[in-house]
């Protein structure tokens, strides 16, 4: 595999997306695994403390997700310590490009991209079978207040 090139820290105001689902799984019965870049420890350390304040198990797994053999053991890893996956939710945003993020979401009527707290519920519904197994061919569009396709 290719030498990646070192990310840079996030700014002081991130996102908290996965936090925000991680909390919701938890809250509706879930243990959670959350797997994160090593310079995310902070956080993933306030997400795994507000997962079991919900009385729920939090596995912390650091690593990076484009290696492959990472990605193996980290199935490998929450299988062990929970029995099975049910749920994979990938919501990383450390990929994105980074030219135009500054106008992400300008143009949604609360001009903003969608939040932690748009997001999270789209996750939960998904993973509900008594909610969302009949969905098929849907398009679930959480983007921050925009619902016009014209």
């Amino acid at each position: 595999m290719a030498a990646r090139l070192p990310r840079p820290p996030k700014p002081p105001r991130q996102r908290r997306d996965g936090r925000a689902v991680a909390l919701l799984y938890a809250h509706e019965g879930a243990d959670v695994a959350i797997v994160y870049l090593p310079y995310e420890q902070p956080d993933a350390e306030e997400t795994q403390r507000v997962v079991e304040e919900q009385g729920r198990t939090c596995l912390l797994l650091p690593g990076d997700l484009c290696d492959p053999d990472f990605c193996r053991e980290v199935v490998a890893q929450t299988v062990r310590r929970f029995g099975r996956l049910n749920i994979l939710a990938n919501n990383s945003d450390d990929h994105m490009p980074r030219e135009g993020l500054a106008d992400l979401g300008s143009e949604a009527p609360l001009d903003r991209p969608a939040q932690p707290e748009d997001i999270a519920p789209a996750y939960v519904y998904l993973a509900s079978d008594a909610d969302s197994s009949s969905t098929v061919g849907e398009v679930i569009a959480v983007t921050g207040g925009i619902v016009d396709t014209r």
